[in-house]
């Protein structure tokens, strides 16, 4: 589960990374499934990205990886179908430096043109809507009065927010964003090759302002893992019985 948190563009602060450190280590609603988040935010820089990535997934072994990021312009959470291999020479990182077309051949050169999440990712966004109306009808943590409006809830909403709204995109983008899912379907892919493998998912957040909304962000956030987890375990499952 990795985030960024440090400017870049015109983004001053990105609420990405407080929904990821706002994460509990235990899910509430499945005691056996751990957490896991860095003890610092990802930098938005392809150097940075490149070492600590496959150091992370090799210390920890993750049986699924979470990335987020923001996508200000949305008003609507993404899940990702995929990422591109290039393109990511275009846009300079918060170190105003690009990941060349050279480096990129280098290392990716006999990788796919695109890579897609080995989850279903509509089965995991049905799964995600369903365990969020859950926890809302449940008053799971301190979001009982706080999320009670969904796209599929009351509609309504509180105090004038806009619902919660989930959609399954591939529109991921040619920088870090990009780049950091690229990589780590290809580093979980080397992991556990033929076996599942490549069970990483993007998730781009829009603009959430500090507080309820972040807060509420989080519970999606936490749905959203729950259901990665079912989708993975079936996966799993079907997987063994062949």
């Amino acid at each position: 589960m990795s985030a960024p948190d440090e400017p870049f563009l015109d983004i001053t602060h990105n609420p990405s990374w407080t929904l990821a450190r706002s994460l509990p280590s235990i899910l509430p609603s499945s005691p056996n499934i751990t957490i896991i988040v860095p003890p610092n935010e990802t930098r938005a820089s392809y150097s940075h990205l490149l070492t600590s990535i496959p150091s992370l997934i090799a210390q920890h072994k993750p049986d699924l990886v979470l990335h987020l990021g923001l996508a200000a312009e949305r008003d609507y959470f993404a899940i990702e179908r995929s990422a591109p291999r290039e393109g990511y020479h275009q846009v300079p990182d918060v170190e105003r430096k690009v990941f060349s077309k050279a480096k990129g051949k280098e290392l990716w050169g006999k990788q796919p043109e695109r890579l897609e999440s080995g989850l279903d990712l509509d089965a995991v966004r049905e799964r995600c809507e369903e365990m969020y109306r859950l926890a809302e009808k449940k008053g799971m943590g301190k979001g009982s009065k706080r999320a009670k409006g969904n796209r599929s809830g009351d509609g309504g909403g509180t105090g004038g927010r806009k619902d919660v709204e989930l959609r399954v995109t591939d529109d991921v983008g040619e920088f870090v964003c990009g780049f950091v899912y690229y990589l780590s379907l290809v580093e979980m892919g080397r992991r556990y090759g033929g076996k599942g493998g490549r069970d990483v998912v993007f998730c781009h957040v829009p603009w959430l302002d500090a507080g309820e909304d972040e807060e509420r962000g989080v519970k999606v956030i936490e749905a959203l893992i729950g259901a990665m987890v079912e989708v993975w375990r079936e996966l799993q499952g079907n997987l063994g019985a062949e």
